[in-house]
């Protein structure tokens, strides 16, 4: 059981994301974190002095610099180490080298508490695999952040072009976090209203296209998009801790599958996931098929998934 006043995260790199996430926590005045970074990088250590100087608001929290007792130790692990992905690029590019992370990550690792372990770097769905494998954490304790943030793009899509409230509208995306995502359409509302009763058939055909190409736009004018990852992150992040939340897309690990890839999660009292069975078209559940059969290509997945033998109870 975690002590939401007194918390220990760990946060596994502090690129842009890492420091995005780390912000938001430090303005928390109700709970106490104690940060662990774990990053290798010797430039990184004026972001901390910097940082080390913004908990003295507060005066709640305390960051620490590569610890492995305290990796071992944390209630929640944030991983956002690997490589930075470039325009034009898919997620999968740099898949051997963030594997390789993960590895070194995770090589001398034992956990001493049972962390919940929220995975960001791409691809978000093999990564999480990797994690679970080399970590052997339980499988229910790893999130990858997965199709949250398309969920946010097609909401902000949807918004623009109905010029209606993100508060009135609902929508979901599912399956792989890349170019075989599955918008749920079929369980998309604008003001309660079905999709396709308030937008024409070639307005949400544009609006699932600027949703799959937002990355490479936004890399247009900035390196990376991190802004979106980072307030995903903190959303699960509190929604465990408030043991609440809407449904919200989450790469959880699918043990018939043998793989992660993402589907409606909810948050209940007592801090439980609970997966929601939606009913869906016959040409979405059709497209979440072949999104998680390329996430098995991906991974090297062939036969059976994980054996839960292999993994911590």
């Amino acid at each position: 059981m975690i002590d939401i006043s007194h918390i220990n995260v760990t946060l596994v790199g502090f690129g842009n994301v890492g420091k995005c996430v780390l912000n938001v926590m430090l303005q928390d005045h109700h709970r106490s974190f104690n940060i662990n970074i774990l990053d290798p990088d010797p430039n990184i250590s004026g972001s901390l002095r910097d940082l080390g100087h913004a908990c003295m608001l507060a005066k709640r929290h305390e960051i620490i610099w590569n610890s492995q007792e305290a990796f071992e130790s944390a209630d929640f692990i944030i991983f956002c180490a690997g490589r930075a992905i470039p325009i034009g690029a898919n997620r999968s590019f740099a898949l051997d080298e963030n594997r390789k992370i993960v590895q070194d990550v995770f090589h001398n690792f034992k956990a001493k508490a049972d962390p919940i372990l929220i995975v960001v770097s791409n691809p978000v769905d093999v990564i999480s695999l990797e994690i679970l494998q080399a970590s052997k954490l339980n499988p229910e304790n790893i999130l990858g952040i997965g199709t949250i943030v398309e969920t946010l793009r097609l909401t902000h899509q949807l918004s623009l072009v109905s010029g209606i409230p993100p508060s009135e509208i609902d929508t979901l995306v599912i399956g792989e976090h890349g170019e075989t995502m599955v918008p749920l359409i079929s369980n998309t509302f604008i003001k309660g209203i079905p999709v396709s009763k308030y937008l024409e058939e070639h307005l949400i055909r544009d609006c699932i296209y600027e949703t799959r190409r937002a990355a490479h736009r936004i890399k247009e004018t900035q390196h990376a998009a991190f802004y979106a990852a980072a307030n995903a992150v903190i959303h699960v992040f509190q929604s465990i801790l408030t043991q609440e939340s809407n449904p919200m897309p989450l790469s959880i690990y699918h043990e018939e599958d043998g793989v992660f890839y993402s589907v409606p999660i909810k948050v209940t009292k007592g801090g439980n996931l609970l997966p929601i069975v939606l009913s869906i078209d016959t040409d979405e559940l059709e497209a979440l098929e072949e999104s998680k059969q390329k996430i098995r290509l991906i991974s090297g997945v062939g036969g059976a998934g994980v054996e839960m033998s292999q993994v911590n109870k």
